[in-house]
């Protein structure tokens, strides 16, 4: 699955406001992601976005956002050495956006 612009880049995905509520939508898309059924989460989501350039470990970004409130997918779409997704390895959050 790729984000906009760089496929290298952590990004996110919005999870749509249907029933079943967004919060299990968005749950759905990061369970794909792990999955590596980038595909199924990519129909899934509502909208795309990058958040970061790459992050050194143990370094951090701090940003301000005006994302509409819901839930999203964060995800980082780098890949390993061996060409695995960073998704598959966990690195994908369900976030929720409240103001």
């Amino acid at each position: 699955m790729s984000s906009p612009g760089s496929a290298s880049t952590p990004g996110y995905a919005r999870a749509p406001s249907s029933p079943p509520g967004n919060h299990a939508n968005a749950r759905k898309i990061a369970r794909f992601l792990r999955e590596g059924k980038q595909g199924r989460a990519q129909r899934l989501a509502t909208g795309f976005g990058t958040f970061a350039g790459p992050v050194s470990h143990g370094a951090y970004q701090q940003l301000v956002i005006r994302n509409h409130r819901g839930w999203y997918v964060l995800a980082c779409f780098m890949e390993t050495q061996d060409g695995r997704d960073h998704t598959r390895l966990g690195m994908e959050r369900v976030i929720h956006v409240v103001k």
